[in-house]
């Protein structure tokens, strides 16, 4: 059967559940899909199950289970992009707008699909290389707590004038942990949180080059107090971190947006938010899992800590 548009959908379902770990992404966006926007191609060989998928979640494409294929069945997902290219790329401005933006997924999945666009004249950007971290036994994250007496983490008692108070944002299936009380009223907390998320965007998700989008950044915070779970820390009424859950898949939940504002780091406020978070999503039945940039060693020391351990290499390649 080779590679061709997956309509099967229990043999889709089963083959994200299987790589779940390591796509926690792709399975959150997959079953959150809008019925004929997306893309999936699936290579099959006769009745068996799925061996691999690309997802092209509009421009935003995840390969999973790219390299446990030959490199003659890799090379025939060429004619799959050159498909998609047809059908998806359009005129935009003075050019045509690429029709892949971005390659999320493990590493190797990543590069496989990279030097295949590379030979249809696309070259990447900007390359970011993750570790992938999970917490297997979240029990660990537990013993984490009480490993200090100190309820703000390491460091938190310096001078920070004034009071740290920590907010959470639930989803309604989820309940406020001890500490981190609802808002009273979430009316206007997009208009408070948007300095924060702006700030955390410029310095971790925008790529190098790239133009900052306010509306999509506000867009994107509308959906994330929505439909995530939010742990905050205020200062004076001012919030100064925040970390969160961007994904939620079959069993696993995923964190990211962990950001502190730079004169307030160093005092284990990232450390306690995530901890907290961690808990939380814990509670309510959810395994975790992570993806930090290599060369942030602060987050990674802070990640393992709390129980977190690397488990394979993740890429986000742009385009």
């Amino acid at each position: 059967m080779g590679w061709h548009i997956g309509k099967d959908e229990k043999k889709i379902e089963a083959f994200l559940r299987d790589h779940e770990t390591t796509g926690v992404s792709a399975c959150d966006r997959y079953v959150r899909r809008q019925k004929g926007r997306d893309a999936l191609w699936v290579y099959q060989k006769g009745p068996s199950g799925i061996r691999a998928l690309v997802y092209f979640h509009g421009p935003v494409v995840y390969p999973m289970g790219i390299t446990e294929l030959s490199e003659r069945e890799t090379g025939e997902l060429t004619g799959v992009l050159q498909i998609q290219r047809k059908r998806e790329q359009r005129p935009w401005k003075d050019h045509l707008k690429p029709f892949v933006s971005s390659l999320q997924g493990l590493l190797g999945d990543v590069r496989a699909l990279e030097g295949l666009l590379l030979a249809l004249g696309l070259t990447a950007k900007e390359k970011n290389e993750y570790y992938l971290m999970g917490l297997e036994q979240p029990s660990l994250g537990r013993e984490s707590q009480h490993k200090t007496e100190d309820p703000k983490g390491e460091g938190a008692d310096r001078e920070l004038g004034g009071e740290l108070v920590g907010l959470s944002i639930l989803r309604s299936d989820f309940r406020a942990p001890d500490g981190f009380p609802l808002p009273s009223e979430k009316i206007g907390l997009v208009d408070q949180l948007y300095p924060l998320q702006e700030a955390y965007e410029k310095e971790e998700v925008v790529p190098p080059g790239y133009p900052f989008n306010p509306g999509a950044c506000r867009n994107g915070l509308e959906r994330l107090l929505q439909d995530q779970v939010v742990f905050t820390a205020w200062l004076d009424g001012f919030p100064v971190a925040k970390a969160n859950t961007n994904a939620f898949a079959y069993r696993q939940a995923q964190i990211g947006g962990v950001f502190v504002r730079p004169e307030f780091r160093g005092r284990g406020i990232a450390k306690r938010l995530v901890r907290e978070l961690v808990h939380t999503v814990v509670d309510q039945g959810w395994q975790v899992r992570l993806f930090v940039k290599k060369d942030n060693q602060p987050a990674i020391a802070v990640y393992r800590h709390l129980g977190f351990t690397i488990q394979d290499e993740y890429g986000i390649f742009y385009y």
